[in-house]
């Protein structure tokens, strides 16, 4: 069962703290709020109930793009093309990760297995311990990077896309490719977004309006779960095992962006 809402366009205004530099990213972790001031690359944590500031992380001059947070740790990407590991309550820099050769364009950071996966415009995807501050996979593209990239890790399986192509890693042994997805049945307009399931199971949405479901164990391409008609296209989605809610926006005037909905399990009529 399908359900679509209108969603109204909205503006966002900036807030207005202490410090009057244009912010680039924030993250939030519980009633903690991170937000990164750029041109000091100033890192501030806030406690959104009382609003006041409890850490300050400061560094060279420096854009950041890219933020993760655990509530301890911070990583974000630095000047010279690297990863920055800070802790946050001592307010000391743990780890530079360097290695990449142009700078990042994705961030993933899991802190249980102290894990971070940085995407780089130098078409490499970098796999870190950040423990011990070592590269533990190199996971090289092979194709000029021009458009749109993200990725996304479940376990041991780390799921990227570029343009209308989507790669498949295994992140153990230095990293090993195990699928390339594209063909006749793959995206042929540029990906915007991709879930990865713990059943191997891959969902891919496309500015050309589809939502795909691929088999990542076998690498195949399963079926199409929603095309939508010309001029409408997926800005972002989320998908579980029996869910699936899809933002979508219209290339038509007066058309309000919508979310669609759907039940795989529900009863139809």
């Amino acid at each position: 069962m399908a359900n679509t809402l209108s969603v109204p366009g909205f503006n966002v205004e900036r807030w207005t703290f202490c410090v009057v530099k244009p912010v680039h990213s924030f993250m939030f972790c519980g009633d903690i709020r991170m937000r990164f001031d750029a041109s000091v690359y100033m890192a501030q944590l806030w406690n959104i109930v009382d609003g006041k500031c409890l850490h300050i992380l400061a560094g060279e001059a420096w854009y950041v793009n890219y933020l993760q947070f655990d509530g301890k740790r911070v990583v974000f990407d630095g000047r010279d093309c690297t990863v920055k590991v800070w802790h946050v309550h001592t307010e000391k820099c743990l780890h530079t990760l360097t290695g990449h050769t142009r700078s990042i364009n994705s961030l993933l950071f899991e802190p249980k297995r102290d894990l971070v996966v940085s995407g780089s415009w130098d078409e490499t995807i970098r796999v870190w311990d950040v423990q011990r501050g070592t590269c533990i996979a190199h996971l090289p593209f092979r194709q000029e990077l021009t458009g749109r990239f993200g990725m996304q890790l479940r376990g041991n399986i780390l799921a990227c896309y570029y343009d209308s192509d989507i790669w498949v890693w295994d992140i153990r042994e230095g990293g090993s490719c195990l699928h390339h997805l594209h063909g006749v049945n793959g995206q042929t307009s540029k990906i915007t977004s991709l879930q990865l399931l713990d059943s191997g199971l891959l969902v891919t949405g496309s500015v050309d309006g589809s939502v795909k479901l691929w088999d990542v164990d076998k690498g195949i391409f399963v079926r199409d779960l929603i095309r939508l008609q010309y001029k409408n296209w997926i800005l972002d989605l989320k998908a579980t095992e029996t869910w699936l809610v899809c933002g979508v926006r219209s290339g038509y005037p007066g058309i309000e962006d919508r979310l669609i909905c759907i039940d795989f399990d529900a009863s139809y009529p």
